[in-house]
């Protein structure tokens, strides 16, 4: 297969953006005064180690990845590779020095026209046109019973695709609802075959299921639902060749609301100038592992990942770093402060918690299992024309729902009733997992070269302390798949 990646020569500034809708990231790295970029990550490496020597990890990197479970762009955890996704701009300067780069971030509701027409028939004939373009093999679907990817079953049985399509939905012990049964009631009548998964409870399976992850993706997310994703298509048995469809990716443009506990507690990190960065010896008061550290956090990193993580003090401990993520994140909260609540939330999530960590998650898992993969909803004609509508027809604001005219389309088609079935989200147990599979995590951990020798107590400290706090059990995944990645990475262990 001929090489994704293009060059541009520095005979001036080059300039790079990425795209809007999110389908894909591009990536860049710069070399003999020429920029090379290509959305294909595997291709930008492969051509980067014939051309330079080698790739290695950006040490700056990983700070983040521990703290926040990722890397905001334009860094990735690869040194001197850039990633650019919704609105990201890179310039390439023509002396070679730094590049500069900014967000041009599309979706801020002041940009919105409010001038496309509420139409459940357009937004099911443009979600088709996303799956027709994008599904040519047969689809493999991970379905849950929420709005999203249940859409996307009611798309690929529209496009006439259902015969070569198949959901899953996982199960697993304790989860809060199990959404199997809707899942496979709305995808029976729509003609779909469906498998309800039981995650692999077997530690041999699943460090079967995690090492060819491992090994077979070029990068990371530190999300730690791609952990049953992974072991859920594994189990599955799911062969090379079709299309993983997943269902992320559409509230970047749809919006996202908030709760009045929400409201409130941005009222209250509003009043603090957006949190705490080098009141370390507070932060410190307050062990990691609880919920009260949030309210010594910064108000960015409230909107990320909700379990435990390290913070600075213990990250030194483990891992020698001069970078400060929560002075990171208090930047990027005061430069975009002057927005309403509903665009800071949107911005940072759909800028930093969906583009640099959840939509992550499919292609790299269909890298792993030799699949193509798409993401529907990340299509711009149906970008456009959603964030486009009135707000009336993307927002409840009596209820705080969003979505709207999503609904009302499952209703019409499918007497789907989404303020019935409420929101469903990717569970995972994190503690009931690592308790499972200690041995598995303690060996990825202790055998990664990131971790200086004398970090080993360390480690052992949070491993034991994620045994009895649920809460800490995130941090010690995040270390986890940080490690399993840099130990058996195929770009850096060539």
């Amino acid at each position: 297969m001929a090489s994704t990646v293009t060059s541009q020569p520095l005979k001036g500034q080059v300039v790079l953006r990425g795209g809007n809708a999110g389908a894909s990231r591009l990536y860049a790295y710069r070399h003999n005064r020429t920029v090379y970029s290509s959305t294909s990550l595997p291709d930008l490496l492969n051509h980067m180690r014939k051309h330079t020597g080698g790739v290695e990890v950006d040490a700056d990197a990983i700070p983040f990845l521990l703290h926040n479970s990722l890397v905001p762009p334009p860094q990735t955890a690869f040194k001197d590779v850039w990633v650019l996704g919704i609105g990201d701009v890179l310039a390439f300067p023509a002396d070679g020095g730094q590049p500069h780069w900014y967000c041009d971030f599309p979706y801020f509701s002041a940009n919105s026209t409010e001038r496309s027409k509420p139409s459940t028939k357009t937004l099911l004939n443009l979600l088709c046109r996303s799956v027709e373009d994008s599904v040519n093999t047969d689809a493999t679907l991970m379905m849950s019973s929420g709005k999203d990817s249940v859409a996307l079953a009611l798309a690929l049985a529209e496009s006439g695709k259902a015969a070569t399509s198949h959901a899953y939905t996982y199960t697993d012990d304790g989860q809060p609802v199990d959404e199997s049964a809707d899942a496979a009631r709305l995808a029976k009548k729509l003609g779909i075959a469906h498998t309800t998964i039981t995650l692999p409870r077997n530690p041999k399976e699943v460090k079967k299921a995690l090492q060819t992850y491992f090994a077979g993706t070029s990068y990371l997310t530190c999300d730690p639902t791609i952990i049953p994703y992974v072991m859920g298509m594994h189990q599955a048995g799911v062969g090379a060749g079709g299309t993983l469809v997943d269902g992320t990716r559409n509230d970047i443009y749809m919006g996202i609301t908030a709760s009045p506990q929400y409201v409130k507690l941005c009222k209250y990190y509003k009043a603090i100038g957006g949190g705490f960065t080098n009141m370390h010896a507070l932060r410190a008061l307050v062990p990691f592992h609880t919920k009260a550290v949030k309210f010594l956090s910064t108000y960015p990193e409230v909107n990320l990942y909700k379990h435990g993580h390290l913070r600075l003090p213990e990250i030194r401990k483990v891992y020698p770093t001069g970078v400060q993520p929560e002075v990171y994140w208090k930047t990027v909260y005061n430069a975009y402060r002057h927005l309403n609540m509903e665009d800071l939330r949107g911005y940072i999530i759909g800028q930093y918690f969906d583009g640099a960590s959840v939509m992550l998650k499919a292609p790299l898992v269909a890298e792993t299992f030799g699949l193509s993969s798409t993401m529907p909803w990340a299509y711009q004609p149906l970008a456009d024309y959603y964030f486009n509508l009135p707000r009336e027809a993307r927002f409840n604001t009596a209820t705080q729902t969003n979505k709207v005219l999503l609904r009302q389309l499952l209703k019409e088609k499918l007497g789907y009733d989404a303020s019935a079935i409420g929101k469903r989200i990717f569970y995972f147990n994190m503690h009931k997992f690592v308790a499972e599979n200690m041995d598995f995590i303690r060996d990825e951990i202790m055998a990664c070269k990131l971790w200086p020798e004398k970090a080993r107590p360390g480690w052992q400290k949070h491993l034991d302390t994620a045994k009895t706090h649920p809460r800490a059990a995130g941090a010690v995944i995040d270390a986890f798949l940080v490690s399993g990645w840099h130990n058996h990475n195929r770009y850096l262990n060539p």
